[in-house]
């Protein structure tokens, strides 16, 4: 966990210790900022839930959406030439399109590929670029395997039930 790994980071402080009181101190500090910042964000979390309407022990309901989603598995069949650049800001039909845009999706699409390893469901591949890069929407991740399959690049394997 992150605490306890920042609470490691905070313990490391004690080899400069001159005595044990301090060294003592500097546990306390650890112990106290694992458990209190813990406590504090879970508090956070469950608060948020409820103003979402969901019980923060429950959680959400996946969305027959999310749920579909979750039974599709990507396979890389194939590497695709030139994955990203070039071009310019064109797109379909060489319509110009915002240049933000347009590095934004090549960039979203590499990271699709990258958790794309034949045992993550494509709801695991959203959840996974939306933890770093903010929500992700489950019809456009799976748009983009659905383009992928149909040019050869993945096949979709569907998981049991």
């Amino acid at each position: 966990m992150a605490y306890e790994r920042e609470g490691e980071a905070v313990r490391s402080a004690a080899v400069l210790a001159e005595d044990a009181a301090v060294a003592a101190r500097i546990e306390a500090v650890s112990k106290s900022f694992v458990e209190a910042g813990l406590k504090a964000d879970l508090e956070r979390l469950a608060a948020y839930a409820r103003a979402a309407g969901v019980d923060p022990v429950q959680g959400a309901a996946l969305s027959p959406e999310e749920i579909a989603a979750a039974r599709i598995v990507p396979v890389k069949k194939r590497s695709i030439a030139g994955m990203g650049g070039g071009g310019g800001a064109r797109g379909a039909r060489g319509a110009p399109t915002d240049p933000v845009e347009a590095s934004r999706a090549q960039y979203l699409a590499m990271e699709y590929r990258g958790f794309a390893d034949g045992k993550r469901s494509v709801l695991d591949i959203r959840n996974a670029v939306s933890a770093e890069y903010g929500a992700q929407d489950t019809a456009k991740v799976l748009e983009f395997f659905r383009a992928g399959e149909k040019s050869g690049e993945f096949e979709l394997v569907q998981r049991g039930q």
